[in-house]
């Protein structure tokens, strides 16, 4: 029971954890990809 409650808890900050970095992710991408059409842009 108090392994399952465990597991229950690790597979919430793990979520979490998917969450941040996939978010991180897509924040990182969209810098990238605005600098790329800038780039594209002034040439």
């Amino acid at each position: 029971m108090d392994g399952n409650g465990g597991f229950r808890t690790h597979h919430k900050y793990l979520i979490a954890a998917i969450g941040v970095i996939a978010a991180l992710a897509f924040l990182y991408n969209l810098g990238i990809f605005d600098v790329w059409s800038v780039d594209q842009a002034a040439k």
